[in-house]
C-alpha cells in the first residue's frame, strides 16, 4: 500500500494526500505532478511525503485500486432477482450511482491505468475483470430466461461497462442534478442493446 503511517493523526494526512493527488492528476495528469508540487498543495514539505507514500506511482495505483475495488464491492452486493431484467437494471443503476459519487476516481482511472507498472495494471484488470464476470453471469441469466437475445455476451458486457464508464465523458467533473433521470436513460439504452425493452 502507498501509505506508510498508520496513526490517526498519519491517516487524516494521508487522507488529504489522496484527495489533492486526486485532484492533481486528474487536472494536470499524472505525469505533469511532481511530488514537490503535490507537497505544496497539501501544505508539507516534500520529503515528508515519504513517511506517508511509498512513490507517486503507488499513490496512483492505490487512488486506481481504491475506485476499482470500491465498484467491485458495490456490484457484488446488488440484490438477487429472480428475472435478468431486474438484474441488469440493478447492475446499471448501482455501477452509475458509485460513479457519481467520484467523478474524479473514474476518469483517473480510465485515463492514467498507464502509469502504472505491469504487475500493478495486472491487478487492476483483475478487479475489472470481476466487475465484469458479474456483468457475464446477469446476461447468461437474461440468454436463459429468452429475455435477451445476444449472441456474443463477452462483446455486449465490454460494450455495457464502456458506456457506464463514458458518463464521465458527457458529465466531467459537475455531480449531475437529475442522476434518477440519467439512470433510467442508461438502463433503457443497456435494456435495448439486449434486445428488451426495460420494465
Amino acid at each position: 500500500m502507498a501509505m506508510m503511517c498508520s496513526t490517526p493523526a498519519a491517516e487524516l494526512q494521508g487522507d488529504r494526500i489522496r484527495k489533492v493527488a486526486l485532484s492533481l492528476f486528474v487536472a494536470q495528469g499524472y505525469q505533469a505532478v511532481s511530488l514537490r508540487n503535490l507537497a505544496i498543495n497539501v501544505g508539507i514539505q516534500a520529503g515528508s511525503l515519504y513517511s506517508h507514500i511509498e512513490s507517486k506511482q503507488c499513490l496512483l495505483f492505490e487512488l486506481i485500486s481504491m475506485h476499482e475495488a470500491g465498484l467491485l464491492q458495490v456490484l457484488k452486493k446488488r440484490l438477487l432477482h429472480t428475472n435478468a431484467v431486474a438484474g441488469i437494471e440493478d447492475y446499471v443503476a448501482s455501477y452509475l450511482r458509485f460513479i457519481f459519487m467520484g467523478l474524479q476516481s473514474v476518469t483517473l482511472s480510465q485515463r492514467e491505468c498507464g502509469g502504472l507498472n505491469e504487475q500493478q495494471q495486472d491487478y487492476v484488470r483483475g478487479l475489472r475483470e470481476s466487475q465484469q464476470q458479474i456483468l457475464l453471469g446477469i446476461l447468461a441469466e437474461g440468454i436463459s430466461q429468452r429475455v435477451f437475445f445476444v449472441n456474443a455476451p463477452d462483446v455486449a458486457a465490454q460494450a455495457i461497462i464502456t458506456m457506464l464508464n463514458g458518463v464521465y465523458i458527457w458529465y466531467g467533473m459537475e455531480l449531475p442534478s437529475k442522476r434518477a433521470k440519467i439512470i433510467a436513460h442508461y438502463q433503457s439504452m443497456v435494456c435495448q442493446l439486449l434486445g428488451r425493452n426495460s420494465a
